[in-house]
């Protein structure tokens, strides 16, 4: 057929105007059997010699010239020349999105496909609005309940998920959920249903989401074996979502349920584990039950530490078991833990990483507690000389740094210093748009004592004055904070007179 094909070309060339649509129709057949021949190359070739034509012939914009494009871009895309592949695809589909008479199954085809190819390259934005054309073309021309059209709604879900746009993500997965329950499997039912709860969790609405969740479990019980990780992960989710509701005795209820099936697989159990027994600890924490929160942590740590490479729980434990000796007020405790953290992040992310700021942020913390004022300020200057590299000046965790490091300098007397870290984290303050910030009274309250003890007391009276109308304000007139800073302004009233 292709010799025949040729030997037409032959003659046109020597017979007509070459630029005739029956050589663009002969270019467009040598192409397709190359292509159906497995001839890539080939069909390149003379398909791109009938584009130039056409598009001498019938322009840019012409419906036939755009789905010429697309068949050399899934060609090029064949071959794996990608970019080349994809500036094919975008602009034959540019021209047929403005014909949607012409889109049929195969275009919606050619959507998904670009969709993928622009996720690829990382062209999230792009390829969500191929993927939705896609969509839209699948809803008008296929039945319901179709691969294609599922496999389109998944990307989109998953894009708008990963964008953390989850209002999105749940309304097509909405619609998701209503073709597999046209489909009726029980098990893509159930996992539909489990992720729609997740994202109902992501909203911070924990009521939809343990609705949801249950309605998934109730499916998976009679679709997996009660080892089946799957099922323990359901329970898991459902007490993270009784955990925001703050109901800590269902949440209990729940993760125990999440252990105790978690320990079946033999797997993967002790992992799982971990990660329940992690949340379940963090529920009697909120619950302020802080003796069982560190004793389910002690047993992560135990658990865990047999995990070879980088172990994912261990520096989440050993944080968390620090803070929950703060809150107990045993400062020996939390230290050691605060240290064994430090030696095992520096080990993973160096030692000028946030999380590294972080931690000498809580150790200076600690050491204000123990009245270990030299080791305080030594840590509050390592976190904020971190914060400073790694943020730059404006930044909320160098103002918080800032105020830390003054209050350290204040408690050891520095009061000059002190008042200028003061000033300079409510400079940064002012710049910065966040709006819960606020004004501090504890703040203005420092800068009124440094002050007061740099023997400057109209300025002290500024500030504390400053502090007061805040602190009446937010606790009343009451509160010990008011009557203290009423008295230190009547004091230094009279020290005036």
């Amino acid at each position: 057929y292709q010799r025949r094909v040729h030997g037409d070309l032959k003659i046109r060339k020597k017979t007509i105007k070459f630029e005739h649509l029956d050589t663009t129709h002969l270019y467009n057949q040598i192409g397709a059997t190359s292509a159906l021949t497995n001839n890539s190359e080939k069909a390149l070739k003379y398909w791109k010699k009938c584009l130039s034509l056409h598009e001498k012939l019938f322009g840019k914009d012409n419906i036939n010239t755009a789905k010429l494009r697309l068949n050399i871009g899934f060609t090029l895309l064949q071959r794996k020349l990608q970019r080349e592949a994809l500036e094919y695809l975008e602009c034959g589909l540019k021209v047929l999105q403005e014909k949607p008479e012409e889109n049929d199954e195969k275009i919606g085809g050619f959507h998904f496909m670009t969709g993928k190819l622009l996720l690829s390259v990382g062209r999230v934005d792009d390829a969500l609005k191929h993927f939705v054309s896609a969509f839209c073309i699948y809803e008008k021309v296929l039945n319901v309940g179709n691969e294609p059209t599922i496999k389109c709604l998944e990307e989109i879900v998953d894009v708008f998920k990963s964008q953390k746009d989850f209002s999105n993500a749940l309304k097509y997965s909405l619609m998701l959920l209503k073709i597999r329950e046209f489909n009726k499997d029980p098990a893509k039912i159930s996992s539909t249903l489990e992720k729609i709860g997740m994202l109902y969790s992501f909203q911070h609405q924990p009521k939809q989401a343990i609705e949801f969740l249950y309605r998934s479990l109730e499916i998976k019980k009679g679709t997996v074996k009660e080892e089946d990780l799957t099922l323990a992960g359901t329970y898991n989710n459902l007490g993270n979502g009784y955990k925001e509701l703050q109901d800590f005795k269902k949440a209990q209820e729940m993760f125990e349920k999440a252990i105790e099936l978690g320990k079946k697989d033999s797997k993967n159990g002790v992992i799982a584990s971990v990660a329940f027994s992690l949340n379940l600890a963090q529920t009697f924490s909120q619950a302020n039950s802080h003796e069982k929160a560190v004793e389910l942590y002690l047993f992560c740590e135990a658990a865990s530490s047999p995990i070879r490479g980088v172990n994912p729980f261990l520096p989440i434990v050993v944080e968390n078991l620090s803070k929950e000796y703060m809150k107990m007020k045993d400062n020996k405790k939390a230290m050691e833990y605060l240290e064994k953290l430090l030696k095992i992040q520096v080990a993973q992310l160096g030692e000028e990483d946030i999380k590294i700021a972080n931690i000498y942020g809580m150790m200076s913390d600690c050491f204000s507690e123990t009245k270990s004022y030299e080791k305080e300020l030594e840590c509050a200057q390592r976190a904020l000389k971190i914060y400073l590299l790694k943020l730059g000046e404006n930044n909320e965790n160098v103002f918080v740094a800032y105020c830390c490091l003054g209050k350290s300098q204040y408690n050891l007397k520095h009061y000059q210093e002190a008042l200028e870290s003061f000033l300079k984290a409510i400079a940064i303050r002012d710049k910065l748009p966040n709006e819960n910030l606020g004004e501090n009274p504890v703040i203005y309250s420092y800068i009124g004592e440094c002050y007061m003890e740099l023997k400057d007391a109209n300025n002290a009276k500024i500030y504390f004055k400053k502090a007061l109308d805040i602190q009446l304000r937010e606790e009343g007139k009451d509160d010990p904070g008011v009557l203290y800073l009423q008295k230190t302004l009547e004091r230094l009233e009279k020290n005036n007179d």
